[in-house]
């Protein structure tokens, strides 16, 4: 069974709008067996259960979860699938989706 290690980067980026759209991108080293694919599990519990979030077995070893809720913390894990063996979950690594900013406060208009 070979192992690989997740790494994570939350990526945080403006949709042309007043709220702030978030992704998770995972990325980690891929396997050098040829024909591997890769396939993500996110759960919102430390430790899982997990649920897959890509739909279809991916070829390189990341994806961009772009379904996530603010103020959320996700919890992924990474399987790679060999045509034959499935391997156990990659290490765990843990996201935190920024809760939208509160409202202004106190707003007043002035006429001169």
């Amino acid at each position: 069974m070979r192992r690989f290690v997740l790494g994570l980067a939350l990526c945080i980026a403006l949709a042309g709008s007043a709220f702030a759209s978030h992704s998770v991108v995972l990325s980690c080293t891929a396997s050098t067996t040829l024909g591997v694919t890769y396939d993500f599990y996110r759960s919102t519990t430390s430790g899982g259960p997990y649920s897959q979030v890509n739909v279809s077995p991916m070829s390189l070893c990341g994806f961009t979860d772009t379904i996530v809720s603010n103020g959320t913390t996700y919890y992924y894990v990474a399987r790679s699938f060999d045509s034959v063996t499935l391997s156990g979950n990659s290490n765990q690594v843990t996201a935190v989706i920024p809760t939208a900013p509160a409202a202004p406060v106190n707003l007043s208009a002035t006429v001169k």
